[in-house]
């Protein structure tokens, strides 16, 4: 046979392989970002939920966090959500400021607009939510009160909800969990955050661990 009429070998180009291990490479990279940023907004999206609100006896600020609380309520108080104001004892000494977190909180009430009777503390020491939860629950029975709107940060309010639901089973009063608006904390973007991280973990640690005395 003839040098001309010999069939030719087909070679296999040294740089095909290498292409498609990068491109296999590329593609696994974008599906685990993908499945990372879906699980981090659903890790988000389970903490942060919220009732319809209606016009209520009060609103409670529930402690911790910053003033956006106050903010929210003084808001909801503006728009003639409801009469009055709660806020929760700590007994949380501010040295700073010579006086207590709940006695600072409600000055920092009244000074944008809700005159004091109307701003409420509750009597008990509280160390927790569920503390928080009891003591509004003695405060509204006291009071008269059946309606509340519970305001917090957005990454505490389905705690709140599991606490609140708990505390307030069977009294006769209806509640409804309100997380601050505008709040920098979103299910979609919380990761992009330092704080978000950290009350992220904060508040899984907690709820876990409220879940598993509810099992006892």
């Amino acid at each position: 046979m003839s040098e001309e009429n010999r069939p030719t070998v087909r070679q296999i180009s040294p740089h095909r392989k290498p292409r498609s291990c990068l491109l296999v490479s590329v593609f696994s990279v974008a599906v685990l970002l993908i499945t990372e940023a879906i699980l981090l907004r659903l890790a988000g999206a389970i903490l942060v939920t919220a009732d319809p609100i209606h016009p209520s006896d009060a609103a409670v600020v529930l402690s911790g966090g910053d003033n956006t609380r106050i903010d929210e309520a003084v808001r909801l108080y503006e728009e003639q959500y409801m009469d009055y104001i709660i806020l929760t004892e700590t007994e949380i000494p501010i040295p700073e400021k010579g006086a207590e977190y709940s006695t600072l909180m409600r000055y920092i009430t009244m000074q944008k607009g809700v005159p004091g009777n109307q701003v409420l503390i509750t009597k008990q020491q509280s160390e927790s939510t569920l503390d928080e939860a009891r003591a509004v629950l003695t405060l509204m029975k006291q009071r008269g009160m059946d309606s509340l709107i519970v305001v917090t940060d957005p990454y505490h309010t389905f705690r709140t909800r599991l606490i609140f639901r708990q505390v307030f089973k069977d009294q006769g009063i209806t509640f409804a969990v309100h997380p601050v608006r505008d709040h920098w904390y979103t299910s979609s973007g919380w990761w992009l955050h330092r704080q978000g991280w950290k009350v992220t973990i904060q508040e899984y640690v907690k709820l876990f661990g409220y879940l598993s005395l509810q099992r006892e």
